[in-house]
């Protein structure tokens, strides 16, 4: 028997194992005998398509296109729903298979409603005489949506586009943090960063800029490194735990500034520029969609080495590596 809807899926999503959680939701809640399957066990001549797409590797946003293989574009009906990142997967994949069933009843719905209307007689009409449809909205016979769609997307253009306010508000995140950096000469440094992210198409990656500013002290000056940096991150889930893990790699310019005490003459505000490249791992705990607590980790190689001179003599050196590790917190919108 021809399955009611046949499910596809992208090479990714239809390995893993919550596709089956999809397919199972959907065919619980279509209307009918026939149930749902996935294209690569469907027949080819299935009257009814489901067309999945997730936005990105953390599964925020689902695109699902319902239709008849037969029918133009304009025919298919579209919904787009935002979950909240503390949603657990398998309740997001199981919401997918429940929104394409009532897509399916959207589109069966229709052919159903003009027979029924067409069929319809004033009141008062004598039998026998050309019946007048009662006017009534398509949409005032689509089922009611998933209650796990409500609330996070917009209204649809009849049914057939939708269209999100959550995603797009929740795409840019900013870090703050304390950092504590120690060098190849054996200085220790304490300072501030932030880095504010937007996603790169989807997959988890990110691009972004930061800024950093430490501080070490050699009596008696005192050395105040600016960093400045851009880079590109790819992050991962693990699993259904609120815990994500982001891999880094950066490239910076570090204004390297002397501040001497006031009675040590000639050596007061002389800087430097400094370029490098580093790589970094942060650890974020996520317990809510909005805010995250995040441990970091990262290495610095800077192109050159800095001798720091005062009145003629050498008091400190900064060397070309620099591991630092960081603790902030990080809010998405």
């Amino acid at each position: 028997m021809t399955p009611a809807v046949v499910v596809e899926l992208a090479p990714v999503e239809a390995a893993s194992p919550m596709a089956a959680v999809l397919v199972q939701a959907c065919s619980d809640a279509v209307r009918g005998a026939r149930g749902c399957v996935r294209a690569d066990g469907a027949e080819s001549d299935a009257g009814v398509v489901a067309i999945v797409s997730w936005d990105g590797a953390d599964r925020r946003v689902v695109r699902i296109e319902v239709g008849r293989k037969s029918a133009v574009a304009a025919a298919w009906r579209t919904r787009e729903v935002a979950f909240e990142r503390g949603d657990a997967e398998v309740e997001r994949w199981r919401a997918a298979g429940i929104v394409i069933a009532v897509l399916v009843g959207e589109l069966e719905a229709e052919p159903a409603l003009a027979k029924d209307t067409a069929s319809v007689s004033a009141p008062g009409a004598a039998p026998g005489s050309a019946s007048t449809p009662t006017p009534t909205r398509a949409a005032d016979a689509r089922p009611a949506p998933s209650p796990r769609d409500a609330g996070r997307s917009g209204p649809a253009d009849d049914g057939r586009r939708g269209w999100t306010l959550g995603a797009p508000m929740r795409s840019v995140t900013l870090l703050l943090s304390t950092r504590l950096a120690q060098g190849t000469e054996g200085r220790t440094w304490l300072g501030l960063g932030g880095r504010a992210e937007v996603p790169l198409g989807g997959a988890g990656v990110r691009v972004g800029a930061s800024v950093e500013w430490l501080e070490g002290r050699v009596a008696p000056v005192i050395i105040d490194a600016t960093s400045l940096g851009a880079a590109i991150s790819l992050t991962r889930r693990l699993g259904e735990l609120p815990i994500e893990v982001t891999a880094r790699a950066d490239g910076r310019a570090r204004l390297l500034q002397v501040h001497a005490d006031d009675f040590v003459a000639g050596s007061d505000d002389a800087g430097r520029w400094v370029g490098g490249v580093g790589g970094g791992l942060d650890v974020a705990w996520e317990p809510s969609g909005r805010w995250a607590l995040v441990g970091e980790g990262s290495y610095t190689r800077w192109f050159g080495t800095t001798a720091v001179d005062v009145q003629g003599a050498r008091i400190a050196f900064i060397g070309a590596s620099q591991w630092a590790a960081g603790l902030g917190v990080r809010a998405a919108w």
